[in-house]
């Protein structure tokens, strides 16, 4: 186990702690982890590979506090059972985006001379491609 797993557990509310320890030991020994303990440990390798925060929740949802190209961004995931955590993954720990933030720079000289960039999002990924855009290009409104 990476000793980082164990440094950041302020990043999650103390009431999951134990779980999640629960998480590691049965790991660590070869048993396997049972009810919401792979959840759990899903969300806080999210929290930890994003540099995110807990902030709070409600039944259905985790609030949390992310930082992206350095800026903050508040997300909500959905708690499990979801895939919430795997399409973060792929958006903001894989660059998904990287291809298409690329392509706008290399064809967008308007943005250059200062006149605003328009961006029409017509994408399935539950609004992550707001975030994305207004986080690389502040002057861009997305369009939804």
């Amino acid at each position: 186990m990476k000793l980082n797993r164990l440094t950041n557990l302020d990043r999650l509310p103390a009431r999951y702690r134990p779980e999640l320890l629960s998480y590691f030991l049965k790991k660590t020994i070869g048993l396997y982890p049972g009810g919401t303990e792979p959840d759990i440990n899903e969300y806080y390798r999210t929290l930890i590979n994003s540099n995110g925060r807990y902030i709070t929740e409600t039944g259905t949802d985790f609030l949390s506090a992310f930082q992206f190209n350095n800026k903050r961004f508040v997300a909500s995931l959905r708690k499990w059972p979801t895939s919430d955590f795997n399409v973060f993954k792929e958006i903001f720990e894989t660059e998904m985006y990287k291809p298409l933030i690329d392509l706008i720079l290399k064809h967008t000289p308007d943005r250059v001379s200062g006149r605003k960039l328009t961006i029409l999002d017509a994408g399935p990924m539950w609004v992550s491609s707001p975030y994305i855009l207004t986080c690389i290009f502040p002057e861009v409104k997305p369009w939804r």
